[in-house]
């Protein structure tokens, strides 16, 4: 096979895997949005929540309420006639798959009638599945239309706000109409929901990989970097820096290392240097040796 046919392959796993990964994304936000929230009252924003709202408005004066999947169809409409001149053809194509999935799951979900269980409970799996859902969607770039695809319209004419921001603007409405229909005790739920839901978006897209990068100003940076390198089996680069108020040379020692070797790491750095300065942050993401690769015995950054 040349190298053309290998790479033709290669990109049509790629885009098999992305759909998967929406149809995934679709099932997870349909089922926690039907088997957790709507039973429980609990309205943490976007078209779903919008939609629970309006099932239960219409319910109050009919035998039954419009259903879920009836008013997600009504408002996705308009904003994928929208959407098509203003946002890219593989978001928007992959975004109307990802909206098609989740509408079909919530037309067979509604069938399903259960009774609510404890809304902590509640708040939490369905948080989960449904930060999860949408990540996934998002990380096949697309979506799986929504309060997500307006705000990627307004961004257009509006580039100077973030999507982010643009998203908690419109939730912040939608939960607020939720407070008003099913009372403020449910609403705090729902904020608490939509924060976990960030954070659950966040880790996804982020990764999962928490590490700690290291910073050590220290007047004797060989005997420290070797102690390091040596006894935790990390890579350690030295970066060129001027003390300002000194005006005199050092070397800044850089190191990434998992969270229970920061004690080592502090006991060796203390030993040889007891005025080193060390600076410790968070790392979200680690590539490489030792993190999402097998390190070396021996390994400088």
């Amino acid at each position: 096979m040349n190298k053309e046919g290998a790479m033709d392959k290669s990109i049509d796993k790629d885009v098999i895997v992305d759909y998967l990964n929406i149809v995934l994304g679709a099932i997870f936000v349909a089922f926690s949005t039907m088997i957790f929230f709507k039973p429980a009252g609990i309205v943490i924003g976007g078209v779903s929540g919008l939609s629970i709202i309006v099932e239960q408005l219409t319910g109050s004066v009919m035998d039954e309420g419009i259903p879920v999947w009836l008013t997600n169809i009504v408002m996705n409409i308009p904003l994928f006639i929208l959407g098509a001149k203003v946002i890219g053809k593989k978001f928007f194509r992959r975004s109307l798959f990802g909206f098609i999935v989740s509408t079909i799951v919530f037309y067979f979900l509604g069938y399903v009638n259960l009774n609510p269980i404890d809304e902590f409970l509640i708040t939490i799996i369905g948080s989960v599945g449904v930060g999860l859902g949408v990540a996934l969607a998002n990380k096949s770039s697309g979506s799986l239309g929504g309060t997500e695809l307006l705000a990627v319209i307004i961004k257009k004419y509006y580039p100077h706000i973030p999507v982010n921001k643009i998203l908690m603007y419109i939730d912040v409405v939608i939960i607020t109409v939720g407070i008003y229909i099913f009372g403020v005790e449910k609403g705090l739920y729902a904020l608490i929901a939509a924060y976990l839901v960030g954070k659950t978006f966040g880790a996804v897209l982020e990764g999962l990989t928490f590490a700690k990068t290291i910073y050590i100003v220290t007047s004797n940076p060989i005997d420290v970097s070797k102690e390091l390198m040596e006894k935790l089996n990390r890579g350690v680069t030295g970066l060129h820096g001027t003390g300002m108020y000194t005006k005199q040379d050092k070397t800044v020692l850089f190191t990434v290392i998992a969270p229970r070797q920061i004690t080592m790491l502090k006991k060796i750095t203390e030993e040889i240097d007891e005025n080193a300065f060390i600076i410790i942050t968070d790392a979200k993401e680690v590539l490489g040796y030792g993190f999402d690769k097998k390190v070396p015995k021996k390994n400088n950054i």
